[in-house]
């Protein structure tokens, strides 16, 4: 139709300006592409499927900056928009202790009608603040709570009664925080989500500044973990600098202008400006005017016009300098017959050097450093993404400016200088050049080249004891070869982690941690596992095991009650007691539990260790065990006061209570048993001169013997030896005398034909009798 109605002419015009739109439309597509965004939104449940209304979400990420704070709805749904692509991790906190942390990547796609579940952990809920030096951490508290751990990067830092902790730090650097409550039963609570936060940088101090013609050099304090700052002329910003000075050149003379500094941190977020500076330029220094000379032998007449702001002249004899004075004459000696060319500069109060008068020879440039030295940062540090660079002073130049890839970067005094917060995986070419104290730029020097690490990823796989991919949770860290904790993951119920921050080139051992298994050395087996990552991402698996993770337990019967004991796990924070599969002690620090129970039925009891991560580990031996009857008291008895010949010291007769519902004993001596009986007496014949230890117990209706009485200590009496006896016929009398067997004996019967005669303590008599007769 167009072509119908316009001219060719017209018609040409409008080509072009199809061409033009074609163009715009074009860049406008490209800067689409290149500002992507996308969203992340779902429905917020607890664990039982209920929607969590006004849900607190935080927006972490990799390089754990909080980059959202949202709520939810109080239908539980949430919608973040504009979220640049990248991997992120999403903490959620519901109300009554639900809480859940999981990552999200937005590397090519959004994330929409996300169903995330909050089990109640019930565990304290972070909001970190960050102020100039200082993080202040605070959280609901916990009714039951009797204190708080708090830990940094994974380390106890602080106890509190208070549901708040500040902590006075240096800004620019992130840390990650964890709260643990302290029941008042002595119980852990869950370990909350961890939340980061860093202090902000403050602003710089002692701002300097220092007029030279038309240039101003600013400095300034250094400030702590700064990563850079950015320099403000009059509000606005002219340049970026990883040091502490900085010159600005080809200002306009005798003008008035304020400067303000301000830091950046590594997430090149600023901190406050800097009071500003305020300076003026000097008064340009124009040229000396009417410059004569006249030749004399062997020497040159110089003459010109009074400069209104010099206080002293500098001659130069073909480029060269050679004298100042403060007239306006001047008397060169030179070479008979030599050509010279002469020019005079004008130097004011400041010492500052005006241009050289007419005629003038081309001032020489200074070179470029000839050698230029790059080196990477320290591996495994934040610094591992820059580059140092040095090189070799020039005399003269008054500083050099850098450039990077064509472009230039800063400019410097020194002759080193850091580029921080670079690509990985990117090489770099820096040039440098000289400059004079005019700011006149020299050549620029060789290129020098230096790649920043490449990163890589460990895709890894949990696989549990029967080969499946399959846990219930994991932690997983990852260490550097220095076992320096790098990253840490949290793995799902398929037991796949990715480890993808700043990983570059080099050995790492990872540790997995998770709820019934582990592959960490210290309490499961085989150290973790080393992996070499060279120049490709690295897929892993690790097999979890349960050894070292399942305590040694024993059952013991006793008396109505069943002791249930077990060696303490170095990992474990404390201990979950099972009888038959149901929990009876929760969480608790011993490593002993009682079970009170009736006497005569067996339970299955086994433990599980907790660990510091809050997972429970697996289940020990199983063990059946029972109650045992109340075992009787024994009293014992020595027969004594006897002949020898009747057992008189060596016959223990022990008797005892019957026990109710009890029909048979188990009678033990010295950890023998010596009767099984119904009988609630035992006469035991036994060694003159012996220590016995005797001990009982109940028989249950199974036959079982029941727990052991304490042990009944009896010691026979010693044996009354027979003693040695002579007879001596005296008048009228027979003289007896025997051995003396005391202590043993305290006294003696003595026999006259069979017949009791007496008693005696003493181991002698004399028996008055008629004499002629024959006595025994």
């Amino acid at each position: 139709v167009l072509k119908n109605k316009i001219s060719s002419g017209i018609h040409g015009a409008m080509r072009s300006f199809s061409a033009i739109n074609i163009a715009l439309i074009l860049l406008i597509a490209t800067s689409t592409i290149l500002g992507q965004t996308y969203e992340i939104s779902g429905t917020i449940k607890d664990d039982a499927g209920k929607k969590v209304p006004n849900a607190r979400i935080t927006l972490y990420n990799k390089k754990l900056f909080l980059l959202r704070t949202e709520r939810a709805k109080g239908n539980g749904k949430f919608k973040l928009r504009k979220v640049p692509p990248a991997k992120y991790t999403l903490n959620m906190y519901g109300p009554g202790g639900y809480a859940l942390s999981m990552e999200v990547d937005l590397s090519s796609s959004a994330k929409t009608n996300l169903a995330p579940f909050l089990p109640g952990i019930n565990a304290p809920q972070l909001t970190v603040k960050s102020e100039q030096d200082k993080i202040i951490i605070t959280w609901d508290p916990m009714d039951t709570a009797a204190e708080y751990i708090v830990y940094k990067n994974n380390k106890e830092i602080k106890r509190t009664t208070k549901p708040n902790y500040e902590e006075i730090v240096p800004g620019g650097k992130s840390y990650g925080y964890n709260v643990v409550a302290i029941k008042n039963d002595g119980e852990k609570s869950a370990r909350s989500l961890t939340e980061y936060g860093k202090a902000l940088l403050g602003s710089p101090k002692k701002i300097k500044a220092k007029a030279r013609q038309n240039t101003v050099t600013i400095s300034w304090d250094p400030i702590e973990n700064a990563s850079g700052y950015n320099i403000y002329r009059d509000d606005d910003l002219i340049n970026s600098t990883t040091e502490t000075e900085y010159t600005d050149y080809k200002l306009k003379y005798n003008e008035d202008y304020s400067y303000s500094v301000v830091s950046t941190d590594h997430h090149q977020q600023e901190g406050p400006k800097s009071n500003s500076q305020s300076i003026k330029t000097h008064q340009e220094i124009k040229k000396v005017k009417k410059i004569k000379a006249e030749a004399g032998e062997s020497v040159v007449g110089l003459k010109w016009v009074k400069h209104e702001l010099a206080v002293k002249y500098r001659i130069y004899q073909n480029g060269t300098l050679i004298d100042s004075v403060k007239t306006i004459t001047y008397a060169a000696k030179t070479d008979p017959g030599s050509e010279n060319c002469f020019t005079v500069s004008a130097v004011d109060k400041h010492g500052a050097e005006g241009p050289q008068s007419v005629p003038a020879c081309d001032k020489a440039q200074y070179p470029p450093p000839e050698k230029i030295t790059l080196v990477l940062g320290e591996k495994y540090t934040d610094d591992m993404n820059s580059i140092t660079i040095t090189w070799e002073p020039i005399d003269g130049p008054g500083s050099y400016n850098i450039y990077r890839d064509g472009k230039t970067l800063t400019n410097s005094k020194k002759t080193t200088y850091v580029d921080k917060d670079l690509d990985y995986g990117t090489q770099y070419a820096y040039e440098i050049s000289s400059l004079s104290d005019d700011g006149l730029e020299g050549p620029l020097s060789e290129p020098a080249k230096e790649k920043t690490p490449s990163i890589y990823k460990i895709n890894g796989q949990l696989i549990n004891e029967k080969g499946q991919q399959k846990i219930e949770e994991a932690k997983i860290f990852l260490y550097t070869a220095d076992n320096v904790l790098w990253e840490e993951y949290t793995a799902g119920s398929k037991g796949k982690f990715t480890f993808e921050n700043r990983i570059i080139a080099g050995k790492y051992m990872i540790k997995a941690f998770g709820n019934g298994h582990g592959n960490n050395g210290e309490y499961a087996g085989n150290g973790g596992i080393n992996v070499t990552v060279k120049n490709k991402d690295e897929n892993v698996k690790i097999k979890l095991s349960t050894d070292g993770l399942r305590p040694k337990m024993a059952a013991k019967r006793g008396v109505q009650r069943v002791l249930v004991k077990w060696k303490a796990l170095p990992h474990a924070e404390s201990y979950s007691v099972y009888k038959n599969d149901k929990s009876i002690a929760e969480k608790i620090k011993d490593t002993k539990y009682i079970d009170n129970v009736a006497p005569g039925k067996f339970y299955e009891y086994h433990v599980r260790a907790w660990d510091l991560y809050d997972l429970e580990g697996p289940e020990s031996n199983k063990q059946k065990q029972k109650a045992s009857y109340q075992f009787p008291t024994l009293k014992p008895s020595v027969k004594m006061g006897t002949l020898k010949t009747e057992g008189s010291g060596r016959i223990v007769t022990l008797e005892w209570v019957a026990i109710p519902n009890v029909e048979k004993y188990a009678l033990y001596r010295d950890s023998v048993m010596i009767s099984k009986q119904a009988e609630i007496i035992y006469v035991d014949s036994l060694k003159w001169g012996t220590e016995y230890k005797y001990n009982i117990n109940s028989i249950d209706p199974d036959n079982d013997e029941g727990a052991m009485s304490e042990d009944i200590v009896v010691n026979t009496h010693p044996e009354v030896l027979i003693p040695e006896f002579v007879a001596q016929g005296n008048v009228n009398a027979i003289d007896l005398t025997w051995t003396d067997l005391a202590p043993v004996a305290t006294y003696y019967k003595l026999f006259r034909n069979g017949n009791y005669l007496g008693d005696f303590d003493k181991p002698s008599f004399s028996d008055n009798v008629a004499p002629g007769k024959e006595y025994c």
